[in-house]
């Protein structure tokens, strides 16, 4: 890493140019990161854009995905609110270039596939691509390098693995990247939309799956933070219709989430947009898995605007979601797709024609009659009665009533009302005649011995269609049609034959006990399918529960029901018994006498014992209270005491958790910082070995570790010198060696320069007497012609006709020379007036700011005189107290001074001690000077 820091960064991008040019892309990369993560720079400008295509650019030649997203975090920390286009115009880069880098990895792959196979002989196949089990996330194992070890690769999984594998991994990054950084920024949204399209693009083409369910997890896991964090549109609509009533004032800093702005319709249609592209690579990479969770959120996304969106979009909704439930094999809601597909498509499309109409009313027919019939109500698998349904089936109705919340439908979707609603829109009458028989003999007629027969010509001509269905495919396609049906109704052929199966097995039922294998066989022969096939659909049926039968293979039949007389059958015996017996009664009608004794000795007995029965039935009544009291409070004990041992336990696991928790931050947080020290410490080994041009690209940890980074400093600091000096020293020799050659070559040079001066001095002399001779003679020319022409204007009169014109024009340019004379001299003395009348204005104006001003010195000059005196009396009168004070305290002092000091101090040269005050060099003057 550089140490050197550019004041502009121009010059950095100058010197990554030449580092490239000189084949250093890795310094040239970390030059331009080092600029970019620096905190030195902190206001956008172009150049930084320019910077950024060009890290890029390195990032994209050395597959550098790491350091394309930190860069990316780096300049939408710099440009995200001063130039979001710009950083706009960098992701775009990005992408650019990393498709391109794929496609020619793989150009490259193709091409060396191409010339071996050339070379060998053989015919180039199809274009490969990587394995679909490969992981981009993740690198090259141990593992996988001894499986490549011992295992014998062809040239072309070689070429892919070092080629193209790369390219796929820097491209599935870059969009990885892209999305993490544009996740919350409203700005960008359409590029992070767009780039979810473009990556799901890569994921349908190159058959990524593991990638697709990646990505799926990381737009749904954004879409969460977005509905966790940016509220619904309802509150964003309230918001901004409260700021521009002014009742409310934005406050940005309320937000969660940087650069969100919340939701919008915009918002709210891109993310479905995503959505509806995410089904359908769903749906083309065969992970319906995923279909479903996009289903899921796709509600999600329509409840936070909760407006329905565009019928175009709804259309397409439903388009996909046909297949999906088709692959699935959910023909219930894949028919009801298929009706919201259809029934969008009649409303707002105004392009389909009649032929398109038949045939998307043929397919929802036929998807409504491909549902499979519902169970038999309160009954079981083998046709007794069955009060209650199983745990399985109230999973299965929650699961349903869920998804057709999910999309829409109806709270409680089922095959007869669909079909109940077709027949109510008239839909029978939109499709072709053969169907509407169909649909007449699957859902009214009721003789199963001729079912299939009649049955059989529509099935084969369903099936019929299926070969057509290319066709038809390709000649839609062409047509500008609103809704082209990409699948015909040729595939519900084998569908339909199985539900015609299952019609005649019900069917059987309600009329037999036991029908042979053979008669079964004869009756499902026109249906297309194998009788394994008639049996394997049988026992489905049976144990989804549609259906009520055993097949019998020693006895050769099927049987319908049980050996107690269940049953359909047992239920038409009990029918025929009640209805026999009330012929009976009308061919031998009882006695009224003895009925009338037996009915009064019967309500005798029953007047008898009804107290009796009323005491015992109110004493069962308190029993059970009883019990159930006794019950309830056992059971509220129970509940207590269990909750007291949850609570105890979860007391106790959640101080263990505490702890261990605490340990393990503490663990961690001294781990990191022995990380970071070593990490530090490594690094700055790696500046300086760096720097004294050493590759530290092969050096490990445990190298490095066994360096002094202080004696590194100090060969560092050493070299650098002596770089230094050497470079002055050279400076100075090159200094020397161009002062001398200059010197020379000006000496040498001087009497050349003389002779040049001469010869260019003789020139311009020979020039100028040439253009002398040249005007004196051109003059003598002209004057000669212009004598000429006077001659000619004299004997013409012309001169004279020209002095009166002349006279003429310039009396009436004296005239008004005249009069613009008198107006100038008018206004001139309107200006002079006013000149003078703001020269008086002027002049009074001084006089008046000098007499103010004179006035304020005066003021001023006695307010400091005034102040001078105060100050002066002040002093005077602290001079007099300090005197009156001395003069105290020498007296204090002279009336104590007779002991001591006083004949110390205050003689002078052996007088009699008196008060004046004598100098140290004069005292003792006569001693020294008697000696």
């Amino acid at each position: 890493m550089s140490h050197h820091w550019y004041q502009k960064p121009e010059n950095a991008l100058r010197r990554a140019d030449e580092l490239i040019a000189i084949d250093e892309q890795s310094s040239a990369l970390s030059l331009l990161h080092d600029i970019l993560s620096s905190r030195r720079y902190k206001t956008w400008s172009t150049s930084y854009e320019k910077i950024m295509l060009r890290y890029i650019d390195l990032c994209v030649f050395l597959r550098r995905h790491r350091e394309v997203k930190d860069g990316l975090h780096q300049y939408r920390n710099l440009s995200q609110q001063q130039a979001p286009g710009s950083l706009e115009v960098v992701v775009r880069h990005l992408v650019e270039g990393a498709e391109g880098a794929t496609a020619t990895a793989r150009k490259e792959a193709d091409a060396l596939s191409v010339a071996a196979l050339a070379g060998r002989g053989g015919v180039p196949s199809d274009e490969a691509a990587p394995q679909e089990d490969d992981d981009l996330d993740i690198a090259n194992t141990p593992e996988s390098l001894m499986m490549g070890a011992v295992t014998a690769d062809t040239d072309d999984d070689r070429r892919e693995s070092s080629m193209v594998l790369p390219a796929l991994k820097f491209q599935w990054e870059a969009y990885r990247a892209i999305l993490d950084i544009l996740r919350t920024n409203s700005r960008l949204e359409h590029v992070y939309h767009g780039t979810a399209v473009r990556a799901f693009g890569f994921c349908a083409k190159h058959r990524r799956r593991t990638e697709f369910r990646r990505l799926c997890e990381m737009l749904r896991m954004h879409l969460g933070t977005l509905q966790r964090h940016g509220g619904n549109m309802q509150d964003a609509e309230a918001e901004a219709a409260a700021v521009a009533a002014g009742t409310v004032v934005v406050d940005d800093r309320k937000s969660k989430l940087r650069g969100w702005e919340g939701w919008s319709a915009d918002s709210i249609e891109f993310h479905l947009n995503t959505r509806f592209k995410q089904l359908e690579v769903a749906s083309t990479l065969d992970q319906y898995n995923e279909g479903f969770r996009t289903v899921e959120d796709i509600y999600s996304i329509m409840q936070i605007s909760r407006r329905t969106p565009r019928a175009k979009l709804m259309a397409f909704y439903y388009e996909k979601l046909t297949d999906i439930f088709w692959v699935s094999e959910n023909y219930l809601f894949h028919a009801y797709a298929w009706y919201k597909y259809y029934t969008l498509c009649r409303e707002f499309s105004r392009h389909m024609t009649e032929e398109d109409r038949t045939r998307m009313a043929s397919c929802v027919l036929l998807a409504a009659l491909c549902i499979p019939m519902e169970a038999p109500t309160n009954t079981s698998a083998n046709g007794s009665p069955s009060p209650l349904t199983t745990t399985e089936d109230e999973i299965a109705k929650e699961k349903t009533a869920r998804m057709a919340t999910l999309l829409g439908f109806n709270t409680n979707p089922t095959r007869a009302a669909l079909l109940a609603e077709l027949k109510a829109r008239g839909l029978l009458r939109a499709v072709p005649d053969h169907l509407r028989d169909l649909y007449h003999q699957m859902e009214e007629a009721d003789d199963p011995l001729s079912l299939v027969q009649k049955c059989r010509p529509h099935v084969e001509a369903v099936r019929a269609a299926a070969t057509d269905a290319a066709a038809a495919s390709l000649a839609e396609e062409k047509k500008e049609s609103p809704a082209p049906l990409k699948a015909g109704v040729g595939r519900y052929g084998d569908v339909i034959a199985r539900i015609i199966l299952l019609k005649l097995v019900r069917s059987l039922r309600t009329v037999y006990h036991t029908v042979s294998l053979d008669a079964l066989r004869d009756l499902t022969a026109g249906l297309g399918l194998s009788f394994q096939d008639v049996e394997k659909a049988v026992v489905v049926a049976v144990r989804a529960g549609r259906a009520s039968c055993r097949i019998d293979h020693r006895a050769g039949c099927i049987r319908f029901g049980d050996d107690r007389g269940d049953g359909p059958v047992g239920a038409q015996l009990g029918v025929l018994a009640r209805r026999l017996r009330a012929v009976l009664t009308d061919l031998q009608p009882p006695d009224p006498t003895q009925a009338k004794k037996d009915r009064t000795s019967t309500y005798a007995a029953i007047k008898a014992n009804l107290r009796a029965e009323h005491a015992a039935a109110l004493e069962r009544k308190n029993v059970i209270e009883r019990r159930k009291e006794e019950l309830e409070r056992i059971a509220q004990e129970k509940l207590k005491e269990d909750a007291r041992v949850r609570k105890e336990a979860e007391d106790k696991r959640r101080v263990a958790e505490a702890e261990r928790l605490a340990a393990e931050q503490s663990r961690r947080a001294k781990e990191k910082l022995i990380k970071i020290k070593e990490e530090m410490e490594a690094l700055e080994k790696r500046k300086y070995l760096t720097a004294m041009g050493k590759k530290t690209d092969d050096m490990d940890n445990s190298e490095l570790a066994d360096m002094d980074a202080e004696e590194l400093a100090r060969v560092h600091a050493s070299k650098v010198a002596k770089k230094k000096e050497e470079a002055d020293r050279k400076l100075k020799e090159a200094g020397k060696r161009l002062d001398h050659i200059t010197r020379s070559i000006r000496i040498e040079e001087i009497p050349i320069a003389r002779r040049r001066f001469e010869a260019k001095v003789q020139a311009s002399k020979d020039r100028h007497a040439q253009e002398v001779v040249r005007s004196a003679e051109a003059a003598e020319t002209q004057w000669k012609e212009d004598v000429e022409r006077r001659k000619s204007l004299v004997e013409f009169s012309v001169l004279d006709h020209m002095d009166t014109y002349e006279a003429k024009i310039m009396e009436a340019r004296h005239t008004a020379h005249q009069a613009a004379c008198k107006l100038c001299e008018k206004e001139a003395e309107e200006v002079a007036e006013a000149a003078k009348q703001r020269r008086a204005e002027t002049r009074l104006k001084t006089e008046l700011d000098y007499r103010r001003q004179e006035r304020e010195r005066l003021r001023r000059e006695a307010e400091e005189a005034r102040l001078a005196a105060e100050q002066e009396k002040k002093e005077e009168e602290e001079r007099r107290k300090a005197a009156e004070e001395d003069a105290r305290r020498q007296e204090e002092q002279a009336s104590r001074g007779g002991g001591r000091f006083g004949s110390v101090r205050f003689q002078a040269g052996g007088g009699d001690g008196g008060g004046k005050y004598v100098p140290p060099s004069q005292r003792g003057g006569g001693d020294r000077g008697g000696e």
